[in-house]
């Protein structure tokens, strides 16, 4: 009877580790809002996004300064996944840096789907994105991870980065960004 139930337990235990690996919907979300609002603009295009799929709130001025009192945007955006969950701030900073902060979404997620829409926006313009090296370093016995990608534009090279950590210990999990670098 044993031998009978091992071949449903090694099945299912497969199943549970798939399923874990699956990517998580917020990451993919925050990615594609990070596309659509973000990277649009350094291939040429008008922000973007899909509407049905993320509802987005402007916040008046007294908000913002209370949520994000160091921030030198014109606007703050709230930005949330309709299916996913996905709770996000975006902002475009006067010195061509376009944010996505990110409240919370699987770590390894996050960088699969950041990578893959930085290929998607070089790939584009014709062109290819090139990792940059990775860094670590422990911020708050967590250990943040900086991955980046750069590709050419007709106006500059573009950087996406993502700081992401391995849990969601702060306000903001996970932090996507964009802008022109020498």
């Amino acid at each position: 009877m044993r031998l009978c139930l091992f071949p449903i337990l090694v099945a299912s235990s497969l199943f549970a580790s798939t399923a874990s690996a699956a990517p998580d919907p917020r990451a993919e979300d925050a990615a594609n809002a990070f596309s659509g609002l973000c990277l649009s603009m350094f291939a040429g295009r008008q922000p973007d996004v899909d509407t049905k799929r993320f509802e987005i709130t402007k916040f008046d001025e007294a908000t913002k300064k209370r949520i994000k009192p160091h921030v030198q945007a014109d606007a703050l955006w709230n930005v949330q996944g309709r299916a996913s969950g996905a709770m996000m701030l975006v902002h475009y900073e006067p010195t061509g840096l376009c944010v996505v902060e990110v409240a919370e979404a699987d770590e390894r997620s996050v960088q699969d789907s950041v990578r893959a829409v930085a290929d998607v926006a070089a790939r584009a313009l014709g062109q290819a994105a090139t990792e940059q090296p990775v860094s670590r370093k422990k911020v708050q016995g967590l250990t943040a991870t900086n991955s980046s990608w750069r590709f050419p534009t007709p106006k500059g090279d573009v950087l996406v980065m993502v700081t992401t950590v391995p849990e969601p210990k702060f306000m903001i999990q996970h932090v996507i960004t964009a802008s022109y670098v020498r």
